[in-house]
């Protein structure tokens, strides 16, 4: 739920629905028919009024273009094409916030571990391939002999062959490391026992 941060978070979604760094959004009931938006709304109840202009490339013609799923929903005689709203029942509004900014900005970033793993389960389920890449990118950081069995498991739930990937160049970096790490500890054990040998117990 939006609680007391209500007001800035009306301001962040202000600022990435904006296309030339203006806020003010055109109303939902605007009698130009070039003009219009869908509103789509998440799970904890925020609200996004996604602005599209006919002719023109809108946050919204960038969403349709991202997602065929989103294309679906506005070219087909569905529901939402009809009521021009969407209700996102399992996407938080932190993702789908992000999830604009990068359609908008090019820009994804991650300030928590567990947003990496929702943004990649959204891009996945919305098909918008460029966004799950990314997001496969972003779980390097998290990527630990500890976490690396949860990474690999949605690998292959997803049939991600390039995170995948991504999985088994940490392996092998791991198994160089411990490789190294081996043959470092048996050069010194080796100068030991070499010492030890050179010793003159009759000094």
């Amino acid at each position: 739920m939006l609680d007391d941060g209500k007001n800035h978070v009306k301001e962040v979604i202000e600022c990435v629905l904006s296309d030339e760094g203006e806020h003010d959004c055109p109303e939902t009931d605007n009698k130009n028919e070039d003009k219009w938006n869908l509103v789509i709304e998440t799970k904890d109840g925020a609200i996004f009024n996604i602005p599209f202009e006919s002719g023109k490339k809108t946050l919204g013609s960038k969403l349709v273009e991202s997602s065929p799923v989103f294309e679906r929903m506005l070219i087909n005689p569905m529901r939402e094409k009809f009521e021009k709203k969407v209700i996102l029942h399992d996407v938080h509004f932190e993702i789908f916030l992000k999830f604009l900014n990068f359609i908008q900005f090019g820009q994804l970033n991650f300030s928590k571990e567990f947003e990496v793993y929702y943004m990649y389960e959204f891009a996945d389920e919305y098909q918008v391939s460029d966004l799950m890449r990314a997001s496969a990118d972003g779980m390097r950081p998290y990527m630990t002999m500890q976490n690396n069995e949860r990474i690999e498991m949605l690998a292959y739930l997803h049939s991600d062959s390039y995170l995948k990937g991504l999985v088994d160049f940490f392996k092998n970096q791991d198994s160089v490391q411990n490789f190294s790490n081996a043959e470092e500890m048996d050069d010194e054990e080796e100068m030991d026992m070499e010492c030890d040998s050179s010793f003159d117990f009759y000094q």
